[in-house]
């Protein structure tokens, strides 16, 4: 018929004192947040059938102690405790939340019960006749069975998508699902019912530790779903941070100190949220993100509703005593809404990657199959022209000593050297590119070995040597004779005739350099861009013979010997500069 409430700061009054104070009318429920202070409550109940049993259940089930005071039928004051620090099996009812069973004789009877609790005081009380309090826990226990059902299929789907994707988001859903079961378990007041009945108290630790844990799941499997959607990076910085102080809360939950923590996690939980929602309307495009602002969105409205009251702030409905219940369902549901649709993506993803993959492997075989036919095709050219060209150049040779210099067997001989230098650059370049060169070092003098290069070109008058002082080189002679062949040729072949190819060398920078440059010809100057691009020749080049391998050559080799090769035009000057160490290993 009425409520009213009473604060005792000191939890020092017992009930006839209590019985000469003031109360406060209370409208509805009880709800004073996380406070040390022992409360009062004063209920006037109505009795349509005196004499018979009555039940007073209270509300929510994880309260630590509730003391009942009522009169007798010879107007003596009983009490009665219960709660999670009493043994399941004293309970003069049977209920899952503690409960009192009386027989109120009179029509009208004045009940008090004093709260105190290290969870937070919010105290729901409901007077029901046996029979109905009965009929109650049974439809209590239906729906009960289908939500923890729910609850329990959501994490057997989130085991079975983890055992398939091993998404760790998924992986990190598990433990908050199975933990926000027992969490509900634990409001509900299902731990009184499994512990000892030697050691209650191990419900209300449980319950403490529990919720704690659950919160720290919580906050890990958000704060990975979010950080998967690439947040801005002052938000990604903030989300990282969060679990941070929870060392903290389980050292203060070992020493005891049970009512900062529980605190703690209520009010930290809002902000959390807020925090989560914003985080979800600033992440870029992205095919969920309409489904992410929409889950934390509506869990601002959750919290808000569910939290609130457990911190003393506005009005507490009836539902708010089921409060955990109706978070972690909505919340449940909406994560595998969005779970589901995510490993739906990321597994279409992966198709699309191991097809991408596959056509990959593929494109890399038939490109060794192309690279071995050709390496096959090089070796059969090499075989098939070096003999002819030896056959021709014997007959050159005799018909030299027969007829004398003529400068027809010149041009035929020289068309010979021609075709050798092509088969032989091609040969190398293949030999390079298949990763079968090996280097052979031995000490070269280097003037000597450039003498040798400049006497054996087409036209060794016009290649002027400005020689400079350098150390004894270590490196591959036959390589290196390569690269200054190359180079050489390449100058006579495509400057003016008569003009001088000039070559320079000294020591730089802890090794040699070498440049070879000349006048450039009517062909005109190399693209700087594609000069040593394997087949590259200018198109002013074609009507020398040639087979745009000799600079991509230079630059493998250069390589091979732990060199490099550089190209440095100035004005209508080609030149090209080799760097290689002094001592190749």
């Amino acid at each position: 018929m009425s409520r009213a409430y009473l604060v005792d700061p000191q939890g020092k009054l017992d009930l006839p004192q209590v019985r000469q104070q003031a109360f406060t009318p209370l409208p509805g429920i009880l709800a004073r947040g996380y406070t040390p202070t022992v409360t009062w409550l004063r209920v006037v109940v109505h009795n349509g059938a005196p004499g018979e049993p009555l039940v007073l259940r209270i509300r929510p089930g994880y309260l630590d102690e509730v003391r009942l005071y009522w009169q007798d039928s010879q107007g003596r004051w009983q009490q009665q405790a219960d709660g999670d620090r009493y043994p399941y099996a004293k309970r003069s009812y049977p209920g899952i939340t503690p409960s009192f069973m009386v027989r109120q004789v009179q029509a009208q009877a004045v009940y008090y019960l004093r709260l105190h609790t290290t969870s937070t005081s919010m105290l729901g009380i409901e007077a029901q006749p046996l029979h109905q309090a009965l009929q109650a826990d049974v439809r209590q226990s239906s729906w009960q069975i289908i939500y923890y059902a729910i609850l329990l299929w959501l994490l057997v789907w989130a085991i079975a998508d983890y055992r398939e994707s091993r998404d760790r988001v998924v992986g990190l859903f598990i433990p908050y699902q199975l933990l926000s079961v027992l969490v509900n378990l634990a409001f509900m007041g299902y731990y009184s019912m499994l512990v000892p009945a030697s050691y209650p108290q191990l419900a209300d630790v449980a319950t403490s530790w529990t919720s704690t844990l659950f919160c720290l799941a919580s906050l890990m499997f958000h704060r990975h779903l979010l950080l998967g959607f690439s947040p801005p990076g002052l938000l990604r910085w903030v989300l990282k941070l969060l679990p941070c102080y929870y060392p903290l809360l389980f050292l203060m939950l070992a020493f005891g100190t049970i009512q900062p923590v529980m605190q703690t996690n209520t009010m930290v939980a809002p902000v959390q949220v807020l925090l989560m929602a914003l985080t979800a309307w600033l992440v870029p495009p992205h095919p969920l993100r309409r489904l992410l602002r929409v889950l934390y969105t509506l869990s601002i409205g959750v919290i808000a509703i569910t939290m609130l009251p457990l911190l003393g702030i506005g009005n507490v409905l009836e539902m708010n005593q089921y409060g955990q219940l109706i978070q972690s369902l909505l919340i449940s549901a909406l994560a595998f809404v969005l779970l589901q649709r995510r490993s739906g993506q990321l597994r279409s993803e992966r198709h699309a990657f191991a097809v991408e993959l596959e056509l990959a492997r593929q494109q890399i075989v038939i490109e060794r199959q192309q690279s071995e036919e050709q390496s096959r095709f090089m070796a059969m050219l090499t075989h098939e022209l070096k003999t002819p060209m030896s056959v021709i150049r014997m007959a050159l040779g005799s018909l030299r000593m027969q007829l004398g210099e003529q400068r027809i067997l010149a041009h035929a001989e020289r068309a010979v050297d021609d075709m050798n230098a092509v088969v032989e650059r091609c040969t190398q370049a293949d030999r390079i590119e298949q990763g079968q060169l090996e280097i052979q070092s031995e000490t070269i003098v280097l003037a000597e070995l450039i003498n040798d290069v400049r006497d054996n070109s087409r036209e060794p008058e016009r290649v002027i040597l400005h020689p400079g002082t350098v150390p004894l080189l270590r490196s591959d002679s036959q390589l290196l004779r390569t690269v200054l062949s190359n180079l050489i040729d390449n100058a006579l072949k495509y400057s003016p005739a008569a003009s001088t190819i000039n070559v320079k060398w000294g020591t730089k920078s802890t090794g040699l350099w070498l440049s070879v440059d000349n006048v450039a010809s009517a062909a005109g100057m190399p693209d700087a861009s594609k000069v040593f691009t394997k087949y590259y020749r200018s198109p002013g080049a074609h009507s020398k013979t040639g087979s745009g391998l000799g600079l991509y050559l230079v630059r493998g080799l250069c390589i091979q010997l732990q060199g490099m090769v550089s190209y440095r035009p100035e004005a209508n000057i080609v030149r090209f500069e080799v760097w290689l160490p002094v001592s190749t290993r």
